[in-house]
C-alpha cells in the first residue's frame, strides 16, 4: 500500500532542469530525473504495490537505482513516442521555435548514455534536497525551527514552503519556457501535422483525467479534519488525473505514430531537451 504524502506538485521539481545544458547535461533527463522520486505515486496500484514504499524512492539509494530505471524509462518514451506528435500538433508559433524531433535511435551511444545517466541521478537529488526542506520529518525540517514549528493554523513551516515552492516552481517553468519561445529566432522547419488532432487531444486527455481523478476520491473523506481531507483528496485526484492524461496522451501518440508514420526528418540531431 502506498504511503500518502502531503500533497506536492510534482511537475514543480522539472525546473530544475533549465540549466543543464549550461554544463553539459540534457534538459529532458535532469527534468525527468528531477521528478523521478514521485513516479511511484502515479502507477496503478497493482503495479506499485510490488515495488518499495514511496519512501526508498526519496533516498539516495533509489535515486540511483529505482528512480533511476523508471526515469529512464520516462525520458525513451519522452523521445520515442511523446516528442514528434506534441510539436507536430504544436500551432505554427511553437512549432517554428523548437527544433525538429529527431528519430529515435537504439544505438545512442555510451557517451549520451553516462550523460543522460548523470542528468537523472541529478535531477532526483535535487529532488530529495527540496523534499528536506517541505516535508515534515526530513533532515533539514528537523533541525530547523523555522520549518517544524507550525506556522499557518495546523501547517508546519516545511508544508506552508511545500506548497509556495510548487507554486513558484510551476511560475518559473512558465517563465523559462516563455523566454525561451521569446528569444528564439522562430527558423526551425514548420512541419504541421496532417490531420492535427490539436483539440480532440486536448479534450480526450482532459476528460481522462477529470474523469479518473474524481473516481479517485469518490469516497474520501476525514470527519477528523477538514484540512486533511482537502490534502488527501488533492493528493489523489491530482496523481489520478495526471496518470490518466498521461496514459490518455500516450494512446493518442502512439495512433499519431500509426496513423502519420514517422514524418518528421530530423534536421537537427544535436538537440538532446
Amino acid at each position: 500500500m502506498r504511503t500518502l504524502p502531503t500533497v506536492p506538485f510534482t511537475v514543480s521539481h522539472a525546473i530544475v532542469g533549465a540549466p543543464a545544458r549550461k554544463v553539459g547535461l540534457t534538459i529532458s533527463a535532469v527534468a525527468i530525473g528531477a521528478m523521478s522520486p514521485d513516479f511511484v505515486f502515479f502507477l496503478p496500484e497493482p503495479l506499485a504495490r510490488h515495488l518499495p514504499p514511496g519512501a526508498f524512492e526519496h533516498t539516495l539509494l533509489g535515486v540511483l537505482t529505482l528512480d533511476a530505471a523508471l526515469a529512464a524509462i520516462a525520458l525513451v518514451l519522452w523521445w520515442a513516442l511523446f516528442a514528434a506528435p506534441l510539436r507536430a500538433w504544436s500551432p505554427t508559433t511553437i512549432r517554428t521555435a523548437v527544433p525538429v524531433v529527431p528519430k529515435p535511435t537504439w544505438r545512442p551511444g555510451w557517451r549520451r548514455i553516462v550523460l543522460a545517466y548523470v542528468g537523472i541521478v541529478i535531477g532526483g537529488f535535487s529532488h530529495i534536497v527540496w523534499d528536506s526542506f517541505t516535508h515534515p520529518d526530513r533532515f533539514a525540517s528537523d533541525r530547523i525551527p523555522l520549518l517544524y514549528d507550525l506556522a499557518l493554523g495546523d501547517l508546519t513551516g516545511a508544508q506552508v514552503a511545500q506548497y509556495i515552492s510548487s507554486v513558484l516552481g510551476l511560475l518559473l517553468i512558465a517563465v523559462v519556457l516563455f523566454v525561451a519561445w521569446k528569444r528564439s529566432d522562430h527558423s526551425y522547419p514548420d512541419e504541421p501535422a496532417s490531420p492535427n488532432w490539436l483539440w480532440p487531444v486536448i479534450i480526450v486527455v482532459a476528460l481522462s483525467g477529470l474523469v479518473v481523478g474524481l473516481w479517485e476520491v469518490r469516497d474520501i473523506i476525514d470527519t477528523q479534519s477538514l484540512l486533511g481531507t482537502i490534502n488527501v483528496g488533492a493528493f489523489l485526484f491530482l496523481t489520478g488525473s495526471l496518470s490518466a492524461a498521461t496514459a490518455a496522451l500516450a494512446v493518442c501518440c502512439g495512433l499519431w505514430w500509426w496513423r502519420v508514420g514517422r514524418e518528421t526528418t530530423p534536421t537537427d540531431s544535436s538537440s538532446d531537451d
